[in-house]
């Protein structure tokens, strides 16, 4: 990724190792067991907020 793709997740910083192993450490443990079928982001929330340069369409809906 590239420049300032850091910044645009809401902690405003890249994930470190120990955070992504938790998730993985988790959907590796029997207590996920009823979980199946979904994707799963660690990314800090920035699949939330999405590329700048991406054209994903409006954003918000205005209400009259």
């Amino acid at each position: 990724m590239g420049h300032g793709h850091a910044e645009r997740t809401p902690f405003g910083r890249w994930g470190r190792p120990e955070e992504v192993a938790r998730v993985i450490a988790f959907l590796a443990h029997p207590d996920s067991g009823f979980v199946t079928g979904v994707v799963w982001p660690v990314d800090g929330g920035f699949s939330m907020r999405g590329d700048p340069g991406e054209d994903s369409g409006p954003r918000s809906v205005q209400m009259p």
